[in-house]
């Protein structure tokens, strides 16, 4: 494994441990190509997980462009070491919204810098990290960097149920729920409710041998989604 970091989510930045560039002996081909940068920005052999990290000295920075990504909320992450005061910064920006500027922490040994919920509608997302416009000689470290699309709120759910298992009755009059089992068992099951807008609304165990009735969480009208074990329904309320 090449990184700290290990996810079945994958890792939308390229050497995001920066590990590839001293392997192969070649760091001017393997890390310059994939970085832009001015001022003074090396490869330093103080990481905080392998060999290598980026190194920002006073009035510089690294950026890096990262393409083709789909709509959605995305999560960044980046191990930072800062040997001054003030610290530097990381911009997070797709050139349309302003940008997310995370200022890194004075004098800090290396430390996890972390931010969701970053909405990517324009397929790209710039990362940099500068010590510009910063007073004095700052200086800050990165490495083990992370981007990840993050899965849907409604979590859990792989697939439509093909075959039913429940039969759902929506009293619309009544704003309730009636779950009955057609083919009941004395198994318990996870009853869950989510709104479109991905929360969870209810969550409760079912014993498979009787019928369930949900009433007094469906305060809007609109679409809701249960889930029952690997069952999955779209209704109507």
């Amino acid at each position: 494994m090449d990184s700290q970091w290990s996810s079945e989510t994958p890792n939308l930045i390229p050497n995001n441990d920066l590990e590839a560039s001293g392997k192969r002996g070649i760091w001017n081909d393997v890390w310059m190509s994939e970085w832009t940068t001015s001022g003074t920005v090396t490869l330093s052999n103080n990481a905080h997980w392998g060999t290598y990290s980026i190194s920002v000295y006073s009035n510089s920075s690294a950026s890096q462009v990262i393409t083709a990504l789909s709509p959605g909320l995305y999560t960044f992450r980046a191990w930072v070491q800062t040997i001054s005061d003030p610290g530097g910064a990381i911009y997070l920006s797709d050139y349309v919204k302003q940008p997310v500027i995370i200022n890194t922490e004075p004098n800090r040994n290396w430390y996890l810098i972390e931010r969701k919920d970053i909405a990517i509608n324009n397929s790209f997302l710039e990362i940099r990290f500068s010590t510009a416009n910063r007073t004095g000689d700052v200086r800050m470290r990165v490495d083990d960097l992370e981007l990840i699309k993050q899965p849907s709120k409604v979590t859990g759910i792989n697939k439509i149920a093909t075959n039913d298992l429940y039969k759902i009755i929506v009293d619309k009059n009544n704003r309730q729920l009636e779950i009955i089992p057609t083919a009941p068992t004395n198994n318990i099951s996870m009853v869950e409710i989510y709104n479109l807008s991905g929360n969870r609304i209810y969550s409760q165990k079912m014993n498979l041998s009787s019928t369930l009735i949900i009433n007094g969480i469906f305060t809007n009208d609109g679409i809701y989604i249960v889930k029952i074990g690997t069952f999955v329904k779209k209704i109507s309320l």
